[in-house]
């Protein structure tokens, strides 16, 4: 997503598309994800690594990441190409348009414990089984639920690769949503379009 976002392409982009290499930029930004490399100093080196006191080779080439824009080579920008241009940008700088649900209870049948944030996230806690069962129970909201996501997180107050012995790559193997309804009566809602948006194959 941050590639994305720099706007990162092995070629130049518009109407000729012009090769060039900057694929150490790319493998900077994806080596910084993969060692936890802190987030304040992430920024510092993407935008002015080359400003820094005794700057070193790789936190310079962290700005030169700035390169990855899109370049034009003496031609002019079409009416069209720039307003496809900024609408792109409007839409990724748009805010979030996903609204938490409201967490009653949960827990896990296997016995791990399950505890609502501020942020809206769910903490899972206590012990890992091999395989478990989260079963969740949250408010519906007033208005019409057209779409429901769900995203997995690392915990912040885990740290480094890899994380720890007994913290493993969490895998969702099945999603079962169901209805509650005023009577108490339990039911069943058929799911449509389900990607997962990640996956690790091993």
């Amino acid at each position: 997503m941050w590639l994305d976002l720099a706007r990162y392409a092995d070629t130049k982009g518009y109407e000729k598309d012009q090769a060039r290499s900057i694929w150490r930029c790319r493998d900077w930004v994806i080596d910084a994800f993969d060692t936890d490399m802190p987030y304040d100093q992430f920024t510092r080196e993407q935008l002015a690594g080359d400003l820094l006191p005794n700057a070193t080779e790789s936190q310079i080439l962290a700005m030169e990441s700035k390169l990855s824009t899109l370049r034009e080579a003496f031609w002019a920008k079409s009416p069209a190409q720039a307003e496809g241009q900024a609408a792109w940008g409007r839409k990724i700088a748009a805010p979030n348009p996903w609204t938490p649900l409201k967490f009653i209870s949960g827990a896990g049948i296997g016995g791990s414990s399950l505890t609502a944030r501020e942020d809206g996230s769910i903490a899972v806690s206590g012990v890992f089984p091999e395989a478990e069962t989260n079963v969740i129970h949250v408010a519906a909201p007033n208005e019409l639920l057209s779409a429901m996501r769900i995203e997995l997180l690392n915990d912040e107050g885990v740290k480094g690769p890899g994380r720890n012995s007994a913290d493993r790559n969490v895998v969702v193997s099945e999603l079962i949503v169901a209805w509650e309804k005023r009577d108490g009566a339990i039911e069943p809602v058929k799911l449509k379009n389900a990607p997962a948006d990640f996956s690790i194959r091993r």
